[in-house]
């Protein structure tokens, strides 16, 4: 079992626990329901610093292994960049969620005791969009001190697009004859997951959030991610408090799509951090 996969299962297990235990344990904190709320607005810019081993099997030809890493990225600009957005009236909460990668990776490889060059350049576009709900509330404070602990499952769909160009040079007569393939992935499927927060102190939250999905359709065969967040709340401008949001992180991500003879296995890791303002 991947490891992806682990995670995600413990988290919905320990979230499912706690979910089951938080009555007994803590107090439910009774919140305004759906018509008793007004729509409030959330907006995170993160910026992603993945390591990234990745296996690429392209019409049948197997892509060495990509190790890339932070050093790597700024060496060459690659970048994974992501705009959140959120809307939220009580317990419901609407999503959409963007990242955005263009990476580039040069080496040469061995062929028959030839040193060919090879780059290959890929750029992604994954966005994820649905709606949450708010099952659950909870004070986990002890002392008079409040602490808070939320419980939010979510479903959507998610749309991955994958255009991959690789170049061969070969050195013929002293003169370089490069041979470019490329190959455009595109695909669109469901995903489900579970969302947690808690409260650490009057200022540091922890975010977890887990999902899985493609389940097979649209020759998606699966794909699953696992966050977790540390949070900083402050003010900004003279607005309401608690307002804005600095935040470290860290992402587990992976996909797998079949069509044909194209098949892409993609593992991506590495820290986030970000801002995020409410309104």
């Amino acid at each position: 079992m991947k490891p992806a996969n682990v995670h995600f299962i413990a988290l919905s297990l320990a979230l499912a626990l706690l979910a089951g235990a938080s009555d007994v344990m803590a107090e439910r904190i009774e919140t305004p329901g759906i018509s008793e709320s007004s729509w409030d607005f959330e907006l995170y810019i993160d910026f992603w610093f993945p390591a990234a081993p990745a296996t690429i099997i392209v019409d049948g030809d197997e892509i060495p292994e990509i190790p890339e890493s932070v050093r790597n990225i700024y060496r060459a600009l690659n970048f994974a960049s992501m705009a959140r957005f959120r809307a939220q009236k009580g317990p419901l909460g609407l999503f959409l969620n963007n990242i955005y990668y263009n990476g580039t990776w040069k080496t040469f490889l061995d062929v028959d005791g030839t040193d060919i060059r090879y780059n290959l350049n890929e750029k992604v576009f994954l966005t994820d969009f649905g709606a949450a709900y708010e099952i659950g509330r909870w004070d986990i404070g002890k002392n008079g001190k409040s602490r808070e602990i939320t419980l939010e499952p979510f479903v959507g769909a998610r749309y991955f697009i994958d255009n991959i160009t690789q170049e061969y040079g070969y050195n013929q007569n002293e003169v370089f004859l490069p041979i470019t393939t490329h190959t455009q992935v595109e695909t669109f499927a469901p995903i489900a997951g579970l969302q947690s927060r808690a409260q650490l102190s009057n200022d540091w939250d922890v975010l977890f959030t887990g999902l899985y999905g493609g389940f097979n359709m649209n020759k998606m065969k699966k794909t699953s991610q696992f966050d977790v967040y540390f949070e900083y709340n402050f003010n900004w401008g003279k607005t309401k408090d608690k307002s804005a949001k600095a935040y470290l992180g860290y992402r587990y991500l992976d996909l797998e799509y079949i069509k044909d003879v194209v098949s892409l296995e993609i593992t991506v890791k590495g820290p986030i951090v970000g801002v995020g303002f409410l309104f």
